[in-house]
Parts: structure tokens; sequence; C-alpha cells
């Protein structure tokens, strides 16, 4: 069975293919609604995000001028929509994703399982959780659509817009924040994968 380059299906639902939009829809759904999780703290928050996304995606997909940012560009409409929700959370004078409860932590791992499921499992998995929830919202972002949703520097730096240094810089201070919130879990030198 052949499968269709992202790039293609791409092509194909700007020029107004609904069944390659759909394919793209079912290749991208559950890992959008898992990063809106992880911002919003909130499964009903992040179900909502999810479909504004795929919704506003749909009617602006014209406006995407490379086609290869497909996931970069669905990120950071999903990264302003789970602004948008935690904004009106705060006008409303409910506690933002720096105000949790304590103990109250963001689900980091992939329901589908994947090479994270192994690392963030029983009492490390609930310490990586806090570590990272613990960070500034700058930190948490970086660290979450780099090391966990896997984008690059460069695809990071256009969903945040920003350059590319400021990218590095507070993903090496997050590592840093990470390496001494967790060193009682590591034995000997923690590292983190360097940057691609």
């Amino acid at each position: 069975m052949t499968t269709t380059p992202e790039s293609e299906l791409v092509r194909l639902a700007r020029a107004g293919d609904v069944s390659a939009f759909e394919a793209l829809y079912r290749a991208y759904n559950d890992r959008i609604y898992n990063f809106a999780r992880r911002v919003t703290g909130s499964p009903e928050d992040a179900g909502d995000v999810t479909q504004e996304t795929f919704i506003r995606a749909w009617n602006s997909l014209r406006s995407l001028r490379d086609d290869g940012t497909f996931c970069a560009w669905l990120h950071r409409i999903a990264l302003n929509r789970c602004r948008d929700v935690m904004n009106r959370r705060n006008r409303r004078g409910s506690v933002s994703i720096d105000d949790r409860e304590e103990g109250e932590t963001i689900q980091l791992e992939d329901p589908d399982g994947g090479p994270e499921e192994s690392l963030i499992s029983g009492e490390v998995g609930d310490a990586v959780r806090r570590a990272v929830d613990s960070l500034s919202e700058d930190h948490r972002l970086v660290v979450t659509l780099h090391h966990i949703e896997g984008l690059d520097v460069e695809s990071v730096a256009g969903v945040l817009n920003l350059p590319r240094g400021t990218v590095m810089s507070r993903l090496s201070r997050a590592r840093e924040a990470l390496r001494r919130k967790l060193s009682p879990y590591v034995e000997g030198d923690y590292s983190v994968r360097g940057t691609k």
C-alpha cells in the first residue's frame, strides 16, 4: 500500500481536497490533542483547542506558504488557541497553568506509548512531570515542543515566533533547571540530548 507524502497531502488539501485534509487530521489529531493537554492541563480544553485548531487550519490552509512546514504551522495555531483558552480562564478568575494545585500535573505521555512511555512512568515519571510543570511558561513550551513533540529547533522557533538563538538559550536554561530538579533521581552526571 502506498502512502501519500505529507507535502502532497497538504498541497491537495490546499486545493480543496477534503479527503487529503482528513488524512492530515488523522495523522495529527492525537498529537495536537496531547500538545494542547500539556499546555492547558485540561482534557476538556485540549479537546476544544484541537477542534478549533483543525477548523482554523482548514479555513487558513491557503495562507500556508511552504507545504513542508505544516507540522510547525499546525502547532502554532494550537499554541495560539491554548493561549486564548488560558486567557479566558484567567479573566474568569480560574487558575493558570502556573498556579495549579500542588500535585496536579500535566499529562506528558503519549497514550499510544512510545519512547517517552518508558521514561515517564512511576516515581521518576512523576518527578519529570513535576519538574517540567515547574518551569516557566517560556521554558516549558520549548521543552514540550522540542523534546516531547519532537520538533527541531527551527520549527520551534517558527511556532513561537522567536529567533533560533533564543530557542537554543531557553532550551539550555530549561535543561539546566531540569538537571538540578532531577539530580536526586539520576546517578552520575546527567545530560540531556543535544538539539537537532
